[in-house]
């Protein structure tokens, strides 16, 4: 940001000195060298605005949701992941009826992990409520865990269901491999019709850390993998004055573009600044005067 607004002073100095002392024997401004400077410091900021929405995640939380049939061990792997006892287990179907939320860490990121209601054909009014609210989790997540009962046949209804999902952020988790799985990694792959399969036992504590490993390749690392050396993940307060600085150097092409006066280039290039300082807390009026007297010896 420093190096930025540098920048952007730079033009503004040699617009001001021929403004306000034009009888001075100073350097000519150049209004297409301004164009240019201003239409890289476009770029620069729209290299950091496209942190905004990887940088949101990592702070709120990669929200994971568990979707899956009944008793399929959904509320297991929900247990298992976050290392306690939260959501009640049982074999009878429909037992959880509503999300649970709870958060866990993944190298050191956290995750908002969601349970949510087996999928299945019901009657009830209140657990057809519950899967109506699970597979809208569904869409709205970061990432899916769709479990299967990997010690059995894999059912028509299954695929139909894993065709709802995103495939991109779909995981299709074969649970129950202490039962010994009814299929290979890969013939299971194909048969879901899913990209990715992986097989643990969440009564066992097995495969755990493959998983925690795949959740973090998928969410975290590819969240953290749009910022580069060169780009922060700005909040949404910086993403405004960004916006509104990038909105002032497009007038500022604009008039140049049209051949405005310089007193209207130094209003565009003032606002720019204006909004970059609302991030860095610099003066642009101080900086100004500083630069434009330490640059040029006027008066002398």
């Amino acid at each position: 940001m420093r190096a930025l607004e540098e920048t952007l002073l730079g033009e503004l100095v040699l617009i001001e000195a021929s403004i306000d002392f034009s009888e001075e024997d100073l350097p000519a401004h150049a209004p297409g060298a301004t164009l240019e400077t201003a239409t890289k410091a476009r770029a620069a900021i729209a290299a950091l605005l496209e942190s905004e929405i990887a940088g949101e995640r990592l702070r709120r939380g990669i929200r994971v949701t568990i979707l899956g049939g009944p008793n399929v061990g959904k509320s297991s792997l929900y247990n298992a992941l976050l290392g306690e006892e939260r959501a009640i287990v049982s074999p009878v179907a429909g037992t959880t009826r509503d999300i649970l939320r709870e958060r866990i860490h993944v190298g050191g990121f956290t995750c908002r992990l969601e349970d949510t209601a087996g999928i299945a054909e019901t009657r009830c009014e209140i657990e057809a409520k519950g899967i109506e609210i699970a597979r809208a989790a569904a869409l709205e997540a970061d990432l899916v865990l769709f479990v299967v009962d990997g010690s059995e046949e894999i059912a028509n209804e299954t695929k139909n269901e894993i065709s709802r999902i995103d495939p991109e952020k779909l995981l299709c988790v074969l649970n129950k491999s202490d039962l010994g799985l009814r299929y290979s990694r890969e013939e299971a792959r194909e048969r879901l019709g899913a990209r990715d399969a992986l097989a643990v036992s969440a009564l066992k504590r097995e495969g755990l850390e493959n998983l925690r490993a795949w959740i973090f390749d998928k969410t975290v690392k590819r969240a953290a993998g749009d910022l580069d050396r060169e780009r922060i993940a700005v909040n949404a307060r910086q993403a405004a004055a960004l916006r509104e600085a990038d909105e002032a150097l497009e007038r500022l092409e604009t008039a140049i573009g049209e051949g405005a006066p310089a007193e209207i280039l130094s209003v565009d290039a003032r606002c720019a600044l204006d909004a970059l300082g609302a991030i860095t807390g610099r003066s642009m009026s101080e900086a100004l005067l500083e630069t434009i007297f330490t640059k040029f010896c006027i008066g002398k």
